[in-house]
């Protein structure tokens, strides 16, 4: 009796130290340090971050000790800093922000989407001071953190989707593309994971007869699912936001292929999510729909993804400094960039034998996104016959699914790694290919 009231009295004992051993907790810490990190030259004050000194032309940053800009487009001032602190200071007041009254005669706020005006609670940011860097940093870390959550989700092991939050939040569309197509990048993740959740509660366990795990309707995972595509749409750029529900799609095929016995109840919960997205987002889309009768949208009307990179700059993909500073005559207009030891880790965990479909997904996105992006025409025309594709800068606002679907594949090759799964000579071809 008191050898198993001693064991009890043990095992229910907290460990020294348990808290700073929590996984979830260390994970945590480690994408809010690598975020910090990365913005460390603002958040410390060496740099100025606010775009009114940099394009207002009513001032001047003092020169640097390196040439370049951080980053690629002006309207991080011109329409992220100035109609979204507009839209803020709406909000503050009571009013809800749907008129510009200072642009001309005026012009709708929401409706032109860039002002991010319904992009609740994150435009509120803006009110502070350098608040278009403040959300930005917010927008990073929720980033890191949803993927985070995706991939333990997925099933992946803690280090490995530590490594994926990581990578994701301070991904290289984040480092350069600061004007409004930023927003909705964050959100990509919070998709799948919406899609991951509804998978989990319908899947039967390995018992036939057994009831399916957890014996519930997968809500949360609509409710996800639909914050993740309002959000998108809130955030104030379409293209992105659409191009990130094409991936959501294309990933939720994938899962109902593999949703054996519960294809129907996935497919329609699934549904339910995206289509409970829409109706929240409902006050924007129409906003958005009203401004497009007359609005004017230039190339964009029919032949914006006739547009590519030129084939000289496949090169600042994978190595995106090493041509020279940002905005020079090879990286100019480039929305984010890979680097090699992430492109190394992809292939490794692309050419897993694991999950064979979603690596097949992965590598496919890949295959078609760096095609349009360097004018392969095949690839070109396909996406061309898309509905919706061909008004949008695929290879400008495609970048992020690109590094997105790197990301979840380096993940893939760490928890390989980790459970001894990577051979020397799948290592050493990986290597090669990536040279």
């Amino acid at each position: 009796m008191s050898t198993v009231a001693s064991r009890h009295k043990t095992a229910s004992a907290p460990r020294r130290g348990g808290f700073w051993r929590n996984p979830a907790l260390l994970s945590w810490l480690f994408v809010l340090l690598t975020v910090a990190l990365a913005n460390a030259i603002f958040l410390t004050g060496l740099r100025s971050s606010s775009p009114m000194t940099y394009y207002s032309g009513l001032a001047s940053p003092s020169p640097g000790s390196l040439l370049g800009g951080w980053t690629i487009d002006p309207n991080v001032g011109w329409t992220v800093e100035s109609l979204g602190r507009a839209a803020a200071h709406q909000w503050a007041e009571g009013d809800v922000p749907l008129w510009n009254s200072y642009e001309g005669l005026g012009q709708p706020l929401a409706g032109e989407m860039q002002s991010a005006a319904l992009f609740q609670p994150f435009i509120m940011l803006q009110l502070l001071p350098n608040g278009v860097f403040v959300m930005h940093v917010v927008l990073e870390i929720f980033a890191g953190l949803a993927t985070l959550a995706f991939l333990r989700r997925f099933g992946l092991g803690w280090v490995a989707s530590t490594v994926g939050g990581c990578l994701f939040a301070v991904n290289g569309a984040f480092a350069v593309m600061t004007n409004a197509p930023f927003n909705p990048i964050a959100f990509l993740p919070l998709g799948l994971l919406g899609v991951e959740m509804i998978r989990a509660p319908l899947q039967r366990s390995p018992d036939a007869h057994a009831p399916r795990r957890g014996g519930r309707r997968p809500w949360a995972g609509v409710a996800v699912l639909a914050l993740a595509i309002a959000w998108m749409l809130f955030a104030g750029f379409p293209e992105t936001a659409f191009l990130e529900a094409l991936f959501i799609g294309c990933w939720a095929l994938v899962r109902l292929g593999q949703a054996r016995g519960h294809r129907l109840a996935f497919a329609g919960w699934t549904a339910a999510g995206m289509v409970l997205g829409l109706a929240l987002a409902a006050p924007v889309l129409v906003a958005f729909l009203d401004f497009m009768s007359w609005g004017s949208t230039s190339y964009h009307e029919a032949v914006a993804n006739d547009i590519s990179y030129p084939r000289r700059q496949i090169m600042s993909l994978a190595l995106p400094f090493a041509v020279g500073a940002l905005n020079n005559a090879v990286l100019r207009l480039q929305a984010g960039y890979l680097t090699l030891p992430a492109l190394f880790m992809a292939l490794v965990g692309l050419t897993g034998t694991k999950r064979r479909g979603i690596r097949l997904l992965l590598a496919g996105t890949m295959i078609v996104l760096i095609g349009n992006m360097f004018r392969f025409e095949p690839i070109k025309l396909l996406l061309n016959h898309t509905p919706g594709i061909k008004a949008i800068l695929v290879f400008k606002y495609g970048i992020s699914i690109l590094e997105f679907a790197v990301v979840i594949a380096v993940a893939l090759a760490v928890d390989d790694l980790a459970r001894r799964r990577v051979s020397r000579r799948r290592t050493l071809v990986c290597a090669s290919l990536t040279l």
